[in-house]
């Protein structure tokens, strides 16, 4: 009885003592002292857990003090799986504020929690996607426990915010997952394949339009930057916009892209030569309204009329479903290896 009491004393002064450190860790981090912060570094306070769920190392990501973090971690009692009252855990908070080395030591503990989703419907492959840290996406996506499927609070996934980005590489890796929503509408109206065609990334909107699932014929409310006239925007008008022959060839292929929404005269004399090629009725356009007498059934023909040069963009198959095979199952570790850089947008022109 003596030494079950005994060992409870001691666990309160444990605790008492823990809470006195963080007590002061936290106030050294509010002051943004961090050496003073780095000082205080212990198993105790690694482990100690406050009212609000929160942890030094959550803390330390909080403020973005990288050393400090990286410190808690080396301690091995850092709780790195643990989720606060917002939903956060250590690694979507140093994806949020840009940790690098703190969010891959963060990976290799194998307890980070990688597909956490917090309050606000995000993960942290979708917070390193709005940093923009290609690294750290791929990092995420290869624990294959990241969540790529997750929608946020604005209806956006990885995926779409990766295309918003131009992070051509992540968006390939996610796309291979076969897990991405890659038809998703997000809160603005628009899709990953139309982020795609407008910021010119056409091997991503190859592979998209190669799942089958991409929503080729959506159409969102863009406003005109000059006269504020909203209009029909879809991945086609994009496409034509930039130029990409055989996004739009691909596009056209798959019966609902929605030619007939193609309305501006520079993108309309781009499109017609396609249309032309494979006699398909030409646009009827009024003031009122575009027409169109083009169905799906007039596409027939442009799967069997694909150029070497779409062949090409698509690792060597055709976008009719090899393309989409060979992709989503072999090729995730090549994306994920590849160091390679992508071309520029002008480059890509």
């Amino acid at each position: 009885m003596y030494s079950a009491a005994l060992n409870y004393v001691i666990i309160i002064h444990i605790m008492t003592s823990a809470k006195q450190q963080y007590k002061a860790f936290k106030t050294a981090i509010y002051k943004n002292k961090s050496k003073l912060a780095l000082s205080l570094v212990t198993p105790e306070l690694a482990s100690y857990i406050n009212e609000y769920k929160n942890t030094a190392l959550i803390l330390a990501c909080v403020y973005n003090m990288p050393k400090v973090a990286l410190a808690l971690i080396a301690t091995g009692q850092s709780n790195p799986g643990q989720i606060n009252n917002e939903g956060n855990t250590a690694l979507s908070l140093a994806c949020e504020s840009a940790m690098l080395k703190v969010v891959l030591a963060l990976i290799a503990t194998g307890q980070s929690n990688p597909g956490q989703i917090n309050n606000e419907g995000n993960t942290a492959l979708m917070l390193t996607c709005h940093n923009e840290i290609t690294i750290v996406a791929l990092a995420l996506i290869a624990t294959g426990q990241s969540n790529p499927e997750q929608i946020n609070d604005h209806g956006y996934t990885a995926l779409s915010i990766a295309c918003e980005r131009d992070m051509s590489e992540v968006a390939l890796a996610l796309i291979a997952t076969g897990q991405s929503n890659p038809g998703q509408v997000n809160y603005y109206d628009d899709t990953a394949l139309i982020y795609a065609c407008r910021y010119n990334m056409p091997e991503v909107a190859l592979a998209l339009i190669a799942t089958g699932e991409s929503n080729p014929g959506h159409y969102n409310t863009d406003r005109n930057a000059t006269q504020y006239i909203k209009r029909n925007s879809t991945a086609l008008m994009y496409a034509c916009q930039n130029k990409m022959k055989t996004v739009v060839m691909a596009l056209l292929a798959t019966g609902e892209s929605k030619p007939e929404l193609v309305t501006n005269p520079d993108d309309r004399k781009f499109l017609q030569p396609f249309l032309d090629k494979y006699s398909m009725t030409s646009f009827i356009y009024t003031a009122d309204k575009a027409k169109t007498g083009l169905t799906a059934e007039n596409y027939s023909d442009i799967y069997d009329n694909l150029t070497e040069e779409t062949q090409n963009a698509g690792q060597g198959t055709t976008i009719k479903g090899s393309f989409t095979k060979g992709f989503a199952k072999g090729k995730t570790n090549r994306y994920l290896k590849n160091k390679r850089r992508y071309k520029t947008k002008k480059q890509r022109q």
